[in-house]
Formats: C-alpha cells, sequence, structure tokens
C-alpha cells in the first residue's frame, strides 16, 4: 500500500528534506561549523509551522458544522415526510453520513499526527545529533 500524500504535506516534507540537504552542503562542502545541526533546528520549525496550519484547516472545514447541517436536513425531511418509511430511511442515511464524517475526521487527525511528528522527530535528531556525523565520517 502506498501512501498518498496532500499537497500541504508534501511542501513540509520537500522543506525539510531541502533544510538537511543545505545543511549537510554547507556543513561539508562549505565547512560552515555545526550548519548540519542547526538545519535541524529549522526543520522542527516547518514541522510546527505545517502542522498548525494543517491543524488550523481541519477544524476550519469544520466536521461539527458538517454534522449539524446534517442534523438539520433529516429534520427538515422527516417534517416533510408523512409516510413513516420515508422518515426512518432519511433517519438512517444521516445517520450513516454522520459516522462517515466522524471516521473522515479521526483519520485526518491521526495523519496529521503522524505525518508531522515524523518531521518533528527527525528534526530533533538532527538538531540533537547532526554534529556527531563528522565524527563518524
Amino acid at each position: 500500500m502506498t501512501a498518498k500524500f496532500y499537497s500541504e504535506e508534501k511542501l513540509a516534507i520537500g522543506a525539510a528534506i531541502i533544510f538537511a540537504a543545505f545543511g549537510l552542503i554547507a556543513e561539508f562542502i562549505w565547512l560552515w561549523p555545526d550548519f548540519f545541526s542547526r538545519s535541524g533546528a529549522l526543520i522542527v520549525c516547518v514541522g510546527i509551522f505545517f502542522g498548525y496550519l494543517e491543524i488550523n484547516t481541519l477544524y476550519a472545514k469544520g466536521f461539527e458544522g458538517v454534522i449539524s447541517d446534517l442534523e438539520t436536513k433529516k429534520d427538515s425531511i422527516e417534517m416533510a415526510a408523512s409516510d413513516a418509511e420515508i422518515e426512518e430511511e432519511a433517519s438512517g442515511t444521516v445517520a450513516h453520513a454522520k459516522r462517515f464524517v466522524l471516521r473522515q475526521k479521526e483519520s485526518s487527525e491521526k495523519r496529521v499526527a503522524s505525518v508531522y511528528a515524523a518531521i518533528l522527530i527527525g528534526g530533533t535528531i538532527i538538531w540533537g545529533f547532526g554534529g556527531l556525523l563528522k565524527c563518524v565520517l
């Protein structure tokens, strides 16, 4: 199974890779001391920034607002429906849609947490231990 990344995630991952590559080039080719370690701090900042934007986007979409709209539509269908069977079908459809929206919300929150946590952890490791790379090489 291949992972599908959204454009914001691709941008964040790309920025993290660019900062790490620049840090390596600056330290080992241009001989700027401790620049790879410092690039780790920038990667952490990238992770925090894009994670914050993604969380804001999730809540701006308003999963709760979608559920509220579904409830309003269900109520209007129930009021218009004279047949008990139509009313029951409308309630079932709205309940199914609510479950779907809640699953999407949970999936989105887990995705945000995992992608940006990986960027933060990677950046922190580079930040803390990037200077030791010279000792190994």
